[in-house]
């Protein structure tokens, strides 16, 4: 199948201590953004260029430059309008609508107004997730911690996919921020690989994947990026993606009836996974192309030592079960 630039995302990002508050500063990198625009317009793609800084330019060479926008303008036409949505840590978000499409410009610009970074991804509409009405609690024991979760793009990069706008990412930390001990090259050093992972309600499994063996941590599998998976439909009709099991571990099958509690499989490293991590989301709907996804609210839980009787995870939480498992 032929890439556009509609499935494709470039992404060039360099690490900046920029923080912009003043209004003179964003209106120094608005207007930067407007030369992009205009030269864009123009077919000026060395004008484009000549306002990247120099690791941008050298990342990015002039006649790829001039290539990336070519076949921008051929795949998405000329631009009609554009808007400033707002600013997520040192990226500015525009709304850029073009012919053929309506795409999001996520740009990053230096004290010195030059780009070193940015892309370019499909936009989407904010739309509120609507949440899950199946009573869960969550899916292990002990505390883990959220890498990701949350509903906008900073804490949660997962939301730019519709049917994974509730998703979270959680492992387990030790009393120094650290994931693993040791050699972190070794899948047994991290906490959570091998920990046993439950179903959070009753619920039928409709899919169960066993079978992918698990990565070298920070080489991801893309072929199958949800790993080794578990899939389980409520009876709210609603689907529960439990992703990265360990290989040979996943102890159920399709056309299971599971209880809240029952044991799915063990926590591993497999799919599109740099280190040992439980995935968890929530779709209203089995297949994920076709998906909206769902606000997840669990019940009776610690969060960061204090009890919540209902509550949505977020990015930084460390959370518990006020309950015991079997």
């Amino acid at each position: 199948m032929k890439k556009s630039i509609f499935t494709t995302v470039l992404m060039l990002v360099f690490v900046t201590s920029f923080t912009a508050t003043a209004q003179k500063k964003e209106s120094k990198r608005h207007k930067v953004v407007e030369a992009v625009i205009n030269n864009y317009k123009s077919d000026n793609n060395s004008a484009i260029y000549k306002l990247f800084d120099t690791e941008m330019q050298k990342a990015m060479p002039e006649d790829k430059t001039a290539e990336f926008f070519n076949n921008l303008r051929k795949n998405a036409g000329a631009i009609k309008n554009y808007s400033y949505l707002k600013k997520v840590s040192t990226f500015d978000l525009y709304k850029i609508e073009f012919e053929k499409a309506t795409l999001q410009l996520n740009i990053s610009i230096n004290k010195n107004s030059k780009i070193d970074g940015f892309a370019f991804r499909p936009y989407v509409e904010n739309k509120k997730i609507a949440n899950v009405k199946t009573d869960l609690t969550l899916p292990f024991d002990d505390e883990w911690y959220v890498v990701w979760g949350g509903d906008t793009e900073d804490v949660n990069y997962h939301v730019i996919l519709e049917s994974q706008k509730g998703a979270f990412d959680c492992v387990i930390l030790d009393s120094e921020d650290k994931s693993f001990k040791n050699d972190r090259s070794v899948n047994e050093n991290f906490y959570c690989f091998g920990k046993k992972l439950y179903a959070p309600c009753k619920a039928e499994v409709i899919m169960a994947v066993d079978g992918i063996k698990d990565n070298i941590p920070g080489v991801m599998n893309n072929t199958f990026p949800t790993g080794n998976t578990v899939v389980l439909k409520t009876e709210n009709n609603e689907y529960i993606y439990i992703c990265h099991f360990k290989q040979f571990s996943v102890k159920v099958k399709q056309g299971d009836i599971v209880n809240r509690g029952d044991l799915l499989g063990l926590c591993g490293n497999s799919g599109r996974s740099s280190e040992a991590h439980l995935h968890f989301h929530i779709q209203n709907n089995e297949y994920q192309e076709h998906s909206n996804g769902l606000k997840a609210y669990f019940s009776n839980i610690f969060v960061n030592k204090n009890q919540e009787l209902k509550y949505s995870p977020l990015r930084g939480d460390r959370i518990e079960n006020n309950i015991v498992k079997k």
